[in-house]
């Protein structure tokens, strides 16, 4: 009867691996692999663990043992990878924000240079309409004293 419990059970373990893997092929993110990858050592451990008592060998469980320290490790480096490629990430993210914070500053300054040089046109224009007007003026009050 113990016999079959664990044949049955291993046979589900076997579905679920296989489910498993699907999931790790069909997966966008490297993060969904991660778990695939570790959740497929873990599985893998159980079946071994089974297939060891099922056949009633101890050395079984030392395999056991050893792969699920292999697996740890697997999923330790793949979790490192990812932790490494996202600080570069970051890093290439910081320096095309500061480029682009840069432009904008350099943009900024031209724009605002322009302006003023806008209004110191307009104002000299501006004084020297306001200088016609009042020797305009100034003929014309002369005009009428005569």
């Amino acid at each position: 009867m113990f016999h079959n419990i664990l044949l049955g059970l291993m046979l589900v373990q076997g579905l679920f691996l296989i489910a498993s893997m699907v999931y790790i092929a069909t997966s966008l993110h490297f993060e969904d692999r991660i778990v695939g990858t570790n959740l497929v050592g873990t599985i893998v451990i159980n079946f071994i663990a089974m297939l060891s008592a099922y056949m009633g060998e101890g050395f079984g469980m030392d395999i056991a043992l050893v792969y699920a320290f292999l697996s740890f490790l697997a999923v330790v480096v793949l979790c490192r990878l990812l932790a490494v490629q996202n600080v570069e990430h970051t890093i290439d993210a910081t320096s095309r924000a500061k480029k682009k914070a840069a432009q904008a500053v350099e943009t900024h300054h031209a724009e605002q240079k322009r302006r003023d040089e806008e209004r110191a046109r307009r104002e000299a224009e501006s004084e020297a309409l306001r200088r016609q007007l009042e020797a305009l003026r100034g003929d014309h009050k002369e005009g009428e004293g005569v």
